[in-house]
């Protein structure tokens, strides 16, 4: 029971941090939550995600495990200092910039990952290829391991483009001239469409595109067509 209930912890908070756009987007829009109420509410949940990662072994090995709830705290913890009633006595200029900041987490984080895949291109094995080891861990000495190495290559620097790509529409739907028209609600629900559903939307077809042709791949290779 204690498993269960610890696993369906784990899950929820996976799935918070995923539908993070979300989840704020809903606190603004629909619900018209406080800022000082969501920075806390990131900053304890960015507390919770962190411990969860770090009591799973395989978990704790990976980048994953870090990098969202280090930038969510980063993010939580600026939102609610910037909102504080004394920053805003001494700097009113800064009214409306932790919303701002608590808008940042899909741009901080497409950059995040930007930074490990990128750099896993220049230290192999590329970040792919080791995420296909865990998949498969029969790649590993056979026949498939070469060509799913240089597959992994190819399909990281794809990555690579699209969480560059990605950040700069994400940074757009912040700061750019369409949504800095003064009006909030237009500003939020354009940032929450595109950060919760059309980035992830691409990140889905990205994904079964490579997966589909990761399996093909090792397919022909057991089989010595390769």
């Amino acid at each position: 029971m204690i498993f269960s209930l610890g696993k369906f912890l784990k899950l929820c908070l996976a799935g918070i941090a995923i539908l993070y756009p979300i989840v704020i987007f809903l606190a603004f829009v629909v619900f018209d939550a406080q800022l000082n109420h969501i920075s806390l509410f990131i900053v304890i949940f960015s507390i919770l995600y962190l411990i969860i990662n770090l009591t799973n072994e395989e978990k704790r090995k990976s980048p994953s495990a870090y990098v969202s709830p280090v930038v969510l705290f980063l993010i939580g913890s600026a939102g609610f200092f910037l909102n504080s009633s004394l920053i805003l006595k001494l700097y009113p200029e800064l009214a409306g910039r932790a919303k701002d900041i608590i808008k940042l987490y899909p741009l901080l984080v497409n950059t995040a990952w930007l930074f490990v895949f990128g750099t896993s291109l220049f230290f192999p094995p590329s970040f792919v290829f080791e995420i296909a080891l865990l998949i498969d861990k029969s790649i590993k000495g056979s026949a498939a391991e070469q060509p799913m190495e240089h597959f992994s290559r190819r399909a990281t620097i794809v990555w690579c483009l699209f969480f560059a790509l990605d950040s700069i529409v994400a940074w757009f739907t912040i700061f750019g001239p369409l949504v800095n028209t003064g009006n909030e609600r237009l500003s939020d629900t354009i940032w929450g469409i595109y950060n919760g559903a059309v980035t992830y939307f691409a990140m889905g077809i990205i994904l079964v595109v490579q997966f589909v042709m990761a399996k093909r791949l090792i397919k022909k290779s057991r089989a010595g067509y390769l």
